[in-house]
């Protein structure tokens, strides 16, 4: 998912079918995966899985106000 959006060939209309709900959900396996990362002491994983959590919060709030 990530890097379709980052691979250049995403479209504007692709990414108004993606539905917020779905991203949030995504989100939060990451932000579950960060707080393991934590746990297991591995910062890189941690920032990582934050960042991703972070994007896709960030697409799904501006897909939900773009309604």
């Amino acid at each position: 998912m990530i890097a379709r959006l980052f691979s250049g060939r995403t479209s504007v209309r692709e990414l108004k079918r993606l539905r917020p709900d779905e991203l949030a959900a995504q989100a939060y396996d990451h932000i579950q995966n960060a707080q393991i990362a934590h746990q297991s002491h591995d910062p890189a994983t941690l920032t990582t899985e934050t960042q991703l959590a972070t994007a896709l919060l960030a697409l799904a709030d501006y897909l939900n106000d773009s309604k």
